[in-house]
């Protein structure tokens, strides 16, 4: 079943199912067809996926606790569309803000949309990122 979603290549649909496996599916006259799946092997939650022509982004949440008690509670993975190796993987140090979605303006800009874990400042905000690929 679908979790999260949102438009790869034309005609076709990038989806995180509930076990964690991220798919790319295409429409054909015998309905959508997998084209390919990779599922990660534990580690954080995706919250949401996009693509450019040539990469793919799984922008995650990590609430697990970490050395000096910070929890990387926020990230994006990036892959290469065709080969789907990692080109690389980066996480915001930030306690105050959880990822809730993701959006890829470009190969590197990325925007995070995040809600707030504490009852201080605002509820929401939308951080803007540039990707050092």
């Amino acid at each position: 079943s679908l979790v999260a979603g949102s438009p790869g290549t034309a005609g076709s649909r990038l989806l995180t199912l509930n076990n964690g496996t991220d798919a790319e599916c295409i429409w054909s006259s015998d309905g959508w067809a997998p084209q390919w799946a990779l599922r990660p092997r534990g580690g954080p939650r995706i919250v949401d996926l996009d693509a450019t022509p040539s990469r793919v982004f799984r922008f995650l949440d990590d609430a697990r606790p970490r050395g000096g008690g910070w929890r990387y509670r926020n990230g994006v993975t990036v892959r290469a569309a065709q080969s789907f190796s990692e080109l690389g993987s980066w996480r915001l140090r930030d306690n105050d803000f959880l990822t809730t979605a993701g959006c890829a303006m470009t190969e590197t800009l990325v925007f995070f949309l995040q809600a707030s874990t504490t009852d201080a400042g605002p509820a929401v905000r939308l951080w803007r990122s540039t990707l050092p690929i």
